[in-house]
């Protein structure tokens, strides 16, 4: 048979059928954004076999056939593509988490060195000001002091604090 005939045969095969094979790949496929590339790949490996298909008697049983097949590929690259995507997502995962355990990690340490380097009333003010998040006045009313006096020392404690951290970072 003439290759352009039987690929014109195939192709009307293919026409008259393709209703039952696109439903047919709607209810087998997992990624459904995949119906017109899987109907193209059906078509284009029927065509490129259309001279052996032709002297085979039902060509419309083929390609019925060879939907399941193709749908099968399709259905693996999807699964592999979803299963390597999640490895990735994984994998940030444990980046992010494992950079922000050493984020913290680092911070306690300089935490820790920023107060060991302050006198007894500067931790006091740290601990008042830094950790517990009180204000001037809620520092004043507590200590029972002025307010312009909390408010001097917590400016000289931020920038001791400040001279502190420029030499943890240099000897770092």
């Amino acid at each position: 048979m003439n290759i352009n005939k039987a690929e014109e045969l195939i192709y009307d095969t293919f026409l008259k059928i393709q209703l039952k094979i696109k439903n047919y790949c709607l209810y087998k496929l997992h990624d459904k954004q995949n119906i017109d590339d899987c109907l193209q790949q059906i078509i284009i490996n029927a065509i490129t076999k259309a001279d052996q298909l032709c002297e085979k008697e039902n060509i419309e049983y083929w390609l019925l056939k060879h939907s399941n097949s193709v749908v099968k590929n399709f259905n693996r690259k999807y699964l592999n593509d979803k299963n390597n995507l999640m490895i990735i997502e994984d994998e940030q995962e444990f980046v992010d988490i494992h950079n922000e355990i050493e984020g913290n990690i680092i911070a306690k340490e300089i935490y820790n060195y920023i107060y060991k380097n302050l006198d007894e009333i500067e931790q006091m003010m740290f601990r008042y000001h830094i950790e517990q998040e009180l204000t001037i006045k809620e520092i004043s009313e507590k200590l029972n002091l002025k307010y312009k006096t909390i408010s001097s020392r917590i400016n000289r404690l931020t920038k001791k604090i400040a001279i502190i951290y420029d030499e943890y970072n240099k000897n770092k």
